[in-house]
């Protein structure tokens, strides 16, 4: 007969066991998209190298961190916007309009400092003006930045009468995105530092516990005394902001702004963003995702470009991907919600 088991003695030895592959479980499913990019980025580094021998290069690993930055940049704000359950489709536009801006200033004789703060504070303008008609008047975020974008749009075609603008010959701006520290490309450091600052922000302040809430549950934010309307109009601040010095330098690395800039950029950051993670309904995200989502579809332009694939066919990938990152987000609905 075999003994019997004492249940009081085996209960407290399995009890840690199971809490231990739980807690596992949890940690790999909170973190499957990030772990899912990773090996993205692995497998194409794998073919893209097979079919091109630039592709592991220092160098073009490099220019992929540079050409990725600027869409970057603007990406990290527009996730913090993400995450509340709203959406900036002006930043494209934004990002013009400031180069128009700050071109216009530097031939007037501004100094480079100045003009490109003062970019920057007309990016943030444009952002408090959308969070206005999103949180005082109640319209809609997709329908009011829709509209922010033509508007915007609209106005440096007129300022401009529809022609670029050079900047003067002697002008330092171009250092900004042409510059390197220590062989690295100043826009990837700027980046990589500003990425660093909101997830931060995001991780450890209380403004970024309130973003992640109002995502999750607006109404419950209000009723328990969160100034949601604040918090909101602060990601659409920060977001424009990151879009008005996206557009800054956009025009040091193009050396003039156009008010056909960064038209369709809007698409491209939105697709990285929800690559990464971020739910369009709001409250799960994070930057670290958007990073490798931003990484991924940089990637795929530059391997793509090496093995010599057409322009347009890149197009027509860049909308299937954003209708695969757009579907991948409905099937995360209602998974593990993980912030960081």
């Amino acid at each position: 007969m075999p003994p019997a088991v004492d249940v009081a003695k085996s209960e407290p030895l399995a009890s840690p066991i199971r809490t231990r592959l739980q807690r596992l479980q949890w940690w790999v499913l909170a973190r499957l998209n990030i772990i899912g990019l990773t090996a993205t980025l692995l497998i194409m580094g794998v073919l893209f190298s097979s079919l091109s021998p630039y592709f592991l290069t220092v160098r073009n690993l490099l220019n992929i961190g540079r050409a990725v930055s600027i869409r970057g940049i603007v990406a990290a704000g527009l996730t913090l916007v993400l995450i509340t359950g709203g959406i900036d489709l002006s930043i494209g536009s934004n990002m013009a309009a400031t180069g128009m801006l700050i071109a216009f200033m530097l031939r007037a004789g501004w100094p480079v400092a100045l003009a490109v703060l003062a970019g920057i504070a007309f990016g943030a303008a444009l952002g408090l003006i959308t969070s206005f008609f999103v949180t005082k008047v109640g319209i809609n975020p997709l329908i009011t930045t829709l509209g922010m974008m033509s508007i915007v749009r609209g106005l440096g075609y007129v300022v401009s009468e529809g022609v670029s603008i050079s900047l003067p010959g002697d002008s330092v701006l171009p250092v900004l995105s042409r510059g390197r520290v220590l062989g690295i490309p100043n826009p990837l450091i700027l980046w990589l530092a500003i990425c660093l600052v909101c997830y931060l922000l995001l991780k450890y302040t209380r403004f970024g516990q309130y973003v992640f809430a109002i995502g999750g549950n607006e109404n419950a934010c209000r009723v328990a005394g969160v100034r949601v309307n604040r918090v909101k109009t602060l990601t659409y601040v920060i977001c424009a902001s990151l879009a008005g010095f996206g557009g800054v330098l956009l025009t040091s690395l193009g050396g003039g702004a156009s008010p056909t800039n960064a038209m369709g950029t809007e698409l491209d950051i939105v697709a990285s963003v929800v690559l990464g993670g971020i739910s369009l309904s709001g409250g799960t995200g994070s930057i670290l995702g958007t990073v490798l989502g931003t990484l991924v579809l940089g990637t795929i332009n530059n391997g793509l470009t090496l093995i010599g694939m057409r322009s347009y066919w890149q197009v027509a990938l860049r909308g299937v991907i954003l209708m695969l990152a757009v579907t991948l987000d409905v099937l995360r609905t209602g998974g593990v919600h993980r912030r960081g």
